[in-house]
């Protein structure tokens, strides 16, 4: 198993592209008899979260998803409300 990870802190910035591209293009995407993509993330809004599975699933149709909304208990409401977070793991088995 080979697991690659990336932090995305703004759709709008062309980062979540760059990284499918790059997964897309890596041996381990193309000779993987099963690749995993888990996603962890924390204040997007569902219709955008919804639109960036579809991507995902456009770029790497190999790849079955699976998620988690994230909340982190030791901070502040405060905190809470403004920290977004969309943290993107590939796990590629043989």
């Amino acid at each position: 198993m080979l697991q690659k990870t990336y932090h995305i802190t703004d759709f709008s910035d062309g980062s979540l592209e760059a990284a499918l591209a790059e997964v897309a293009a890596m041996d381990a995407y193309q000779s993987a008899a099963q690749v995993l993509a888990v996603f962890f993330e924390q204040n997007w809004d569902t219709a955008e979260i919804e639109r960036q599975l579809g991507l995902i699933r456009q770029t790497l149709p190999k790849a079955e998803t699976a998620g988690v909304t994230h909340f982190h208990g030791l901070l502040g409401y405060e905190q809470i409300a403004t920290l977004r977070c969309f943290d993107l793991s590939f796990l590629f088995f043989e």
